[in-house]
């Protein structure tokens, strides 16, 4: 056991304050699944503990109850529950046991498990790569068990406004006979301003749920994706940044707008937060423009990020964005 101390009223204790067990281990455990244990907490000291709450490391945790109060020399019960999501391997988690109103934690109890996968997926992750916005590739993926045992399918989990899963509703997967599905893409305006920075892609995913035919035990294998996204209009940079900046200092950016498909576009309206004013600014249909934008820093308060936001009359692509950073100087 492991006795930590926390005063109440000043910054140290002459006794214990709150008795846990340093560790808990689940032992070997398959990804998601439902694993519960009994931990006992006990108050060393005389006072009331009240609000004592545990607070958890990962989404993979959680404590029930997770606030009590605990009396003075009493002990209290608490119910663990482990489920581990995507991760295999040795896992090492936390819980935290605070007291209302303090930072400080009383306690703490390392969480721990050996955690093997029941599912396999190919692929592992989708790359869709570069996806021109307003098309729809497809990819398909084959989720398999890798237990001699058989899974009846239950559902998907996905955000619709992002792909389309096409499944198999009634499969029953095993070894031999693994779940195939096919993923649509269905890249939105909404996200169109991912389309100029390879290093920061569009990434979500999907969870398939499957039951156990013999025993009904549940388990969930997911399947991520990234995918590039790229509007009809191109934005040069893509992205700038104003490093140690003066706080008066008179910025200017000039920004190139290129249509990919060599179509003439409009540019009908401007926005910013920063509230910079442009120069140049083409109204006239034409396959490229060029925009002076010009920041007046003396009217921004500390370092600040924004999204220039072009509106042109583009078939598909309406708003056109472009992330600018500005860092003023120490």
């Amino acid at each position: 056991m492991i006795i930590l101390c926390l005063s109440i009223l000043t910054s140290f204790c002459a006794t214990p304050l709150l008795e846990v067990q340093p560790e808990l281990h689940f032992g070997v455990v398959p990804q998601e699944s439902l694993n519960t244990r009994t931990i006992t907490v006990k108050n060393l000291s005389n006072t009331d503990l009240a609000g004592l709450k545990a607070v958890v490391s990962c989404s993979c945790l959680e404590v029930e109850p997770k606030t009590i109060d605990l009396k003075a020399g009493t002990s209290a019960d608490l119910k663990v529950t482990y489920r581990p999501r995507s991760s295999s391997g040795k896992a090492r988690n936390k819980v935290f046991f605070e007291l209302k109103g303090h930072d400080t934690p009383v306690a703490s109890l390392v969480v721990r498990a050996d955690v093997y996968r029941i599912f396999e997926s190919s692929p592992r992750k989708v790359d869709f790569g570069i996806v021109p916005l307003g098309t729809s590739p497809k990819a398909d993926v084959q989720v398999m068990p890798l237990t001699d045992r058989s899974y009846r399918v239950q559902d998907v989990n996905f955000d619709s406004l992002l792909i389309d899963v096409d499944y198999d509703r009634n499969a029953v997967v095993s070894r031999q006979t693994p779940l195939k599905a096919t993923v649509v893409l269905k890249p939105r305006e909404e996200v169109c301003h991912f389309f100029n920075d390879p290093t920061d892609p569009l990434e979500s995913g999907m969870t398939f749920s499957f039951k156990d035919t013999k025993t009904s035990e549940t388990f969930r294998h997911s399947v991520l994706f990234k995918a590039l996204i790229q509007g009809e209009i191109e934005v040069t940079p893509p992205k700038y940044a104003f490093p140690n900046q003066p706080h008066d200092a008179q910025l200017t950016l000039k920004v190139h707008l290129r249509h990919r498909h060599g179509k003439p576009f409009r540019i009908k309206g401007f926005s910013s937060a920063f509230g910079c004013t442009a120069a140049d600014f083409g109204q006239d249909a034409s396959v490229e423009h060029d925009i002076m934008l010009h920041i007046d820093a003396s009217k921004i308060e500390g370092n600040t990020e924004d999204l220039l936001r072009f509106t042109t009359d583009s078939e598909i692509e309406k708003t056109v964005k472009m992330p600018v950073t500005i860092l003023f100087a120490e």
